[in-house]
C-alpha cells in the first residue's frame, strides 16, 4: 500500500464528489419548463425580478453582477430572451452605452410561475439557514477553483509535451 494513499481523505472526496452529483440533478427535480426556456433564462428572470427599478427595469451589467456570469454570456442569453419575447431591451435614455432589460407580459408570467412560485415552494419545503447556504456557496467555489486549477495545470502540462 502506497504511504501516500489516506483512506479518510479518499473518503472525503468521494463524498464531495457524490454531493456534486446530486447537486447536478437537482435541475432534473423541477418542473419541467416550457420547450424554448433554458435553466439559465430562469436564473437571469429571477435577478430581474430581485434588482429591477420602479419602472421594470434592470442594467444588463447589474443582472450580470448579480448572476456572477461572463458578460459576453449574459448579453447572448438576454438577447435569446429577447428573441423570444420574453424580455425587451432599450437603450438607457441618460446613457447610450447601458442597455436596460425588462419582462414583457410573457416574461412576467414566466417570473410568476417559474420563478417565485417554484422558489416559494422549495423555501417552504427546505429549511436551510442563511450561514448554511453561505458555507455550501463558498465550500462549491473553492472546490470549484481548486479543481479547476488542478485541471488547467495539468492541461498546460500536455500542452508542453
Amino acid at each position: 500500500m502506497s504511504a501516500d494513499f489516506d483512506p479518510e481523505l479518499i473518503e472525503k472526496i468521494d463524498r464531495i464528489m457524490n454531493a456534486f452529483e446530486m447537486a447536478k440533478e437537482v435541475h432534473d427535480l423541477l418542473p419541467p419548463l416550457p420547450e424554448e426556456v433554458k435553466p439559465i433564462y430562469v436564473r437571469i428572470l429571477g435577478a430581474l425580478c430581485r434588482i429591477r427599478d420602479k419602472d421594470g427595469e434592470a442594467r444588463v451589467s447589474d443582472i450580470n453582477r448579480t448572476l456572477r456570469l461572463r458578460l459576453p454570456n449574459t448579453t447572448r442569453y438576454i438577447g435569446e430572451l429577447a428573441d423570444l419575447g420574453i424580455v425587451e431591451k432599450n437603450q438607457s435614455e441618460t446613457d447610450k452605452r447601458v442597455v436596460l432589460v425588462k419582462a414583457t407580459p410573457l416574461g412576467e408570467k414566466y417570473i410568476s410561475e417559474l420563478v417565485l412560485l417554484s422558489y416559494k415552494q422549495i423555501a417552504e419545503e427546505c429549511s436551510i439557514s442563511d450561514s448554511d447556504i453561505e458555507i455550501m456557496i463558498n465550500t462549491i467555489r473553492k472546490l470549484y477553483t481548486a479543481i479547476k486549477e488542478i485541471t488547467d495545470d495539468r492541461d498546460d502540462v500536455h500542452a508542453h509535451e
